[in-house]
């Protein structure tokens, strides 16, 4: 934030701010204040005109006026409500002038002094800093000014407290409107936190939040529902969570939605986790993610993960020992099959890997153009600037591994390769010498069967085009290993 107009440095920020204001607060003030102004303004009209009183006349008018003129500048556009309801407030200080010294008494010139005064403070609170700030400065000067000349005495006492005045307004206005603008950055981070929540975790959870009033749990969001114990996919989200609550049993004769309210949910721990009665596969691990409001996150853990995942570290330890072996006993030899062979073994071992991260796609088209100049192959890639992708890292190494193999079984010694940027894709441009073959192989390739639905937009070739998805955001699960056992067993 600006340091003095307490102004969000970042133009977007502050516009979303402008536009929050606009909808939760300026459009009901303006909605108020401009029918009650124009129904006092006629009304004080009648009554002079009633009363053969014509002095004051202009300046109910001249009121009227400025609200009709602030009407018309909403109307146009809805950015000016700010300089509307300024301007509205700034005119109000000649209000003073509106009470006919005639008719009214002492204590009339008091009760109408205080409720000029709250209403102008109504509106400096409601207005951000600088605006509020001209709104104090305008106010004063007209009070000054409208009593200096009426009473044609000049209280130097008096302009000395309205100087003090105007600093201590600054000070609590500053105060306000600056814990007003933090206020909003929390409830802008929050509301982030719910939109990034999918990306940031791939198990399942229910995000929900408590209504206190109405002692119930009213569903936010959830990724991977259908995972979850009792899933009925003949029930919408909500109707599923109030489901998963009442049927998941926590304690004897205590489902989770009880468990829940036993507990006194402004207390709740910042985390914690639930053990399920009679079942040993899934535990709950519990997340209060609240400040202002009671957001909660419930995600299902499942227990049997760590004991696959241990069986699959001594698995792949067993297979790479294996692996190593093999090609020991065929490296001497240097055909295209252990060439081929080679790059398999590589590739089975990444299968399983998750690992998204930014890559840099013609750098890496540029290695492996180096690496098969070993085995005599010449690649020309025609794309000079960096391209980058979103994606499973090991997963295009392996696509770009297959690739250049399947190249090596085209005749022409010189393959073109180009890359195209788009929006969302990445556009791999190839000729080969022998399209309708390099198909079938691209086709039938385990490796890229294997893979192609997690970072290919099309499954299959499409006019020499092979379209990268270019924003991978989501991890998907591991490939089974029986699964590759068994393709591997049919190559």
């Amino acid at each position: 934030m600006n340091k003095y107009t307490l102004k969000f440095m970042d133009s977007k920020i502050e516009a979303q701010y402008q536009e929050f204001r606009r909808k939760e607060i300026l459009r009901k003030v303006f909605y108020t204040m401009t029918p009650i102004s124009l129904i006092f303004n006629i009304l004080k009209i009648s009554v002079d005109i009633a009363k053969h009183k014509y002095d004051q006349l202009l300046i109910n008018f001249a009121n009227m006026a400025v609200i009709l003129i602030g009407v018309l500048l909403y109307k146009v556009n809805e950015k000016y409500l700010r300089l509307v309801i300024t301007v509205y407030s700034i005119i109000s200080g000649l209000l003073q002038l509106n009470i006919d010294p005639e008719d009214a008494k002492q204590q009339d010139y008091y009760n109408f002094g205080s409720i000029v005064t709250s209403i102008q403070s109504v509106l400096y609170f409601l207005s951000d800093f600088p605006d509020a700030c001209i709104q104090v400065i305008c106010h004063c000067t007209i009070r000054l000014l409208i009593t200096s000349i009426t009473t044609k005495y000049v209280d130097f006492q008096d302009y000395l407290l309205s100087f003090f005045v105007i600093a201590f307004q600054f000070l609590v206005l500053y105060k306000c409107d600056q814990n007003s603008r933090k206020h909003f950055l929390l409830r802008a981070k929050e509301d982030q936190w719910d939109i990034q929540l999918i990306n940031l975790i791939n198990s399942p959870f229910y995000q929900f939040k408590f209504i206190n009033e109405e002692l119930k749990f009213d569903l936010i969001q959830s990724n991977q529902l259908e995972m979850f114990p009792n899933y009925n996919p003949n029930f919408c989200e909500g109707c599923n969570f109030r489901r998963f609550l009442r049927s998941t049993q926590v304690q004897e004769n205590s489902n989770l939605e009880t468990y829940l309210f036993q507990f006194n949910m402004k207390n709740l721990e910042n985390t914690f986790e639930i053990n399920l009665l009679n079942n040993y596969r899934y535990k709950l691990k519990f997340i209060n993610l609240g400040v202002e409001t009671k957001k909660y996150l419930i995600i299902l853990i499942n227990l049997n993960i760590n004991i696959k995942d241990q069986k699959q570290n001594i698995y792949i330890k067993q297979a790479k020992e294996d692996l190593y072996n093999t090609v020991k006993i065929l490296q001497k030899t240097n055909s295209e099959f252990i060439n081929s062979f080679r790059m398999g073994v590589l590739s089975l071992i990444l299968l399983n890997s998750q690992q998204i991260k930014r890559i840099n796609l013609t750098r890496r088209f540029q290695q492996c153009i180096k690496l098969f100049k070993q085995f005599g192959w010449k690649f020309k890639l025609k794309s000079k600037h960096d391209i980058y992708i979103n994606s499973y890292y090991c997963l295009i190494n392996i696509f770009l591994i297959q690739l250049f193999l399947l190249f090596q079984n085209q005749k022409k010694q010189i393959q073109l390769i180009d890359l195209i940027e788009l929006e969302n894709e990445v556009m791999i441009c190839i000729q080969p010498y022998d399209f309708q073959q390099f198909r079938v192989e691209f086709n039938e390739n385990f490796f890229i069967n294997q893979i192609k639905n997690k970072i290919l937009i099309q499954n299959n070739l499409n006019n020499q085009q092979i379209q990268l998805i270019k924003f991978v955001e989501i991890a998907f699960n591991q490939i089974d290993k029986q699964n590759i056992l068994v393709d591997v067993s049919q190559l």
